[in-house]
């Protein structure tokens, strides 16, 4: 058991690492290491039954955490995506993948679960990506929200559904599931009685206790027990989680739940999918590539194609419902749940799961690459389409509007700076053009009178039709920093002399845009901070002129005095470090330090990537001092650069380690 349990956790560590820095969700991680422990010979679920435990609880704990983010007021403000896109998408999907299945030999019952199972979508990775992507209140992200929620509100009764028709005979099924849903309408009424009456007062108390050790006792305590009433009704322990958690969802206490019970959760719901890789084998996906192969693009297909048909009969424009469509193509991890208890009541042999769940997990590392190429995709169906309709060329199109323009400000992309940018400098009398690739974002801003056209302004082709060589200024208002620098060089190479203004989000990109030829780089944070500054000296009295100078020196100085700041104990260490901004460091020199005596420039510390930006001796403090300054005891040096960069050179200056190398 020991053993089992070192070889998991480091297994899984190992695993979810290496998906981590290749930005996959650790679910999989999760699924690959059962997959390889199962591949070294150990059958985790038929050698311990402590694990096989440890396991259920793990997707009792997956449901109390689905119960927790149930939302009323959501689903009231979604309640046209919950209740009429909901059921259309699941019911939908489940008959065009079930029949199917039935007609190829499969029994009904068989291909309803399968069906079902296959027909949820991953409302983890979904939430997630949206939310870092800020899609989530979108027109295509509510739209995935609210069947997300839906398939929330159907978990109850897929629970009783599932392990029903695993213990029903032949000519008993109707009996079985009326019987069933008997019993989870009969629990149903009793968690939401007793959990009404007993749970305010009780959680009431705990938080008087200012116990964090006894909020989280009571916080298990109420999910096993909710867990153990629907088990001796002879229903799954996780449908009484999935109503515990709705009920503790709609309390005050409940993002205080969530965070302590995490812990367990995030442990436990580890433990479940190792346990539902463990049910795979290699030699399955070996022996069923062409079933896996030939699966994976058609179930994805019919998922996106029933979520696009179901929103045009619903009047969704197009271009949201291909990439709500894309969105909720994957299979998610309920789905993963239905099978595992499916599985558990052989109501489905372990290959015909161990297939399904290979589909699953190749859908889910699709999913992160598709959600982020959502619009991109759309934008391209919708072009084919329109081309087919439409014999008009693009080019032509804007060649046409841009004759009569000279001296005027090519404006690419058309966000919320973009808009800005156009508004503005038409305001005082300058014409602008402007460039995007979103169809939808185009036709709106044209049926409002704005001249902006649909194109990539990365293309030396759209660059010339807007008129490049006669334009005063190129504005690059795109979220993506590559995509800027693409711009940026294409432009340069037509009109090496063209000023080129680029926006950014930070400045984490600062100098590659800069030595891609761009003239000036406004990063918005940077910006923000300066006005709130600018805000602050004027209202401290300091003359309005003054302040503009040291606006303008701030500008003039690359934002130096901007870049960095000190850490602490609450930054989020695991961004990549081009994501992040650099870390402002301090370092004392004690008298055996090995950088004493030394100039800053033997040091070779900009070859680290690092650059210091004060030097204090005493009382004095000076600003990026030179690197022909000479070190004594007692300096300190305020470093500015990567935290890893950081470390090697606090070690070179303190230790002297790779003193003599500069690299």
């Amino acid at each position: 058991m020991l053993l089992q349990g070192i070889l998991l956790i480091g297994l899984t560590v190992l695993v979810i690492a290496l998906l981590l820095r290749w930005q996959m969700p650790a679910i999989l991680g999760y699924l690959a290491a059962g997959i390889v422990l199962r591949e070294f010979g150990y059958d985790l679920y038929g050698q311990s039954s402590e694990l096989r435990l440890l396991g259920e609880l793990g997707l009792v704990f997956l449901l109390f955490t689905l119960g927790l983010e149930f939302s009323l007021p959501k689903l009231k403000s979604l309640r046209r995506a919950v209740f009429v896109f909901g059921p259309s998408q699941l019911l939908g999907t489940a008959f065009a993948l079930g029949l199917p299945l039935y007609l190829f030999g499969l029994q009904s019952k068989l291909a309803l679960v399968l069906s079902l199972a296959l027909a949820m979508s991953s409302t983890a990775l979904v939430s997630k990506l949206l939310a870092t992507q800020r899609e989530l209140n979108t027109r295509h992200g509510r739209n995935a929200i609210g069947v997300l929620l839906f398939q929330d509100l159907a978990a109850v009764p897929l629970l009783i559904l599932v392990p029903a028709l695993g213990v029903s005979g032949e000519g008993q099924l109707a009996q079985h599931l009326l019987l069933a849903f008997a019993k989870g309408l009969t629990a149903a009424a009793l968690l939401v009685l007793v959990g009404r009456k007993l749970l305010p007062p009780l959680f009431h108390w705990v938080g008087k206790s200012r116990s964090d050790e006894l909020f989280v006792l009571v916080c298990l305590l109420v999910t096993l027990v909710a867990a153990e009433v629907t088990h001796e009704l002879g229903l799954s322990m996780a449908l009484g989680a999935f109503l515990a958690g709705t009920l503790l969802g709609e309390s005050q206490f409940r993002h205080q739940i969530e965070a302590e019970i995490r812990p367990f959760r995030d442990v436990l719901m580890g433990l479940f999918f190792i346990g539902i890789g463990n049910l795979l084998t290699l030699t399955v996906l070996v022996d069923h590539t062409k079933v896996i192969v030939l699966a994976l693009p058609l179930i994805i297909l019919i998922k996106a194609l029933v979520v696009y048909v179901s929103l045009r009969l619903l009047k969704e424009r197009r271009r949201e419902a291909i990439m709500s469509g894309i969105v909720l193509a994957q299979v998610g991890e309920f789905g993963f749940a239905l099978l595992a208890l499916a599985s558990d009541t052989a109501l489905l042999d372990r290959t015909t799961v161990s297939v399904a769940l290979f589909v699953g997990i190749a859908s889910m590392l699709l999913a992160p690459l598709a959600l982020r190429h959502s619009g991109n995709l759309a934008d391209r169906l919708l072009r084919r389409r329109r081309r087919q309709e439409d014999d008009s060329d693009p080019l032509q199109v804007i060649e046409l509007a841009a004759l009569e323009l000279s001296g005027h400000v090519i404006v690419c992309g058309f966000g919320r700076v973009g808009q800005l940018v156009v508004r503005f400098t038409e305001n005082e009398g300058y014409k602008a053009l402007a460039l995007d690739r979103d169809s939808q974002r185009v036709l709106e801003a044209n049926q409002a009178g704005v001249r902006v056209f649909f194109g990539d302004a990365s293309r030396p082709e759209i660059l010339r039709a807007a008129g490049l060589d006669r334009a005063r200024m190129v504005v690059v208002c795109v979220d993506s920093a590559g995509h800027a620098e693409l711009i940026i060089r294409r432009v340069r190479a037509l009109q090496p002399e063209l000023p080129v203004l680029v926006r950014t989000q930070d400045d984490s990109h600062l100098d590659v845009l800069r030595e891609s030829g761009a003239t000036e780089v406004v990063p918005e944070i940077l910006e923000g901070s300066l006005m709130l500054v600018s805000h602050v000296l004027v209202m401290l009295d300091v003359p309005v002129n003054k302040v503009l100078h040291r606006v303008q020196q701030a500008r003039r100085a690359r934002y130096k005095q901007l870049k960095g700041f000190f850490y602490g104990a609450g930054a989020d260490m695991t961004v990549d470090s081009s994501k992040r901004p650099q870390q402002l460091h301090p370092v004392t020199l004690g008298k055996d330090a090995a950088g004493v005596g030394s100039t800053l420039g033997d040091l070779h510390l900009e070859a680290m990537g690092i650059e210091v930006t004060t030097l204090r001796r005493g009382e004095v403090e000076t600003a990026y001092p030179a690197n022909t300054e000479m070190l004594r005891a007692g300096d300190t040096l305020v470093l500015m650069g990567f935290p890893e960069n950081i470390e090697a050179a606090e070690s070179r200056l303190i230790s002297g380690a790779r003193r003599f190398s500069r690299f």
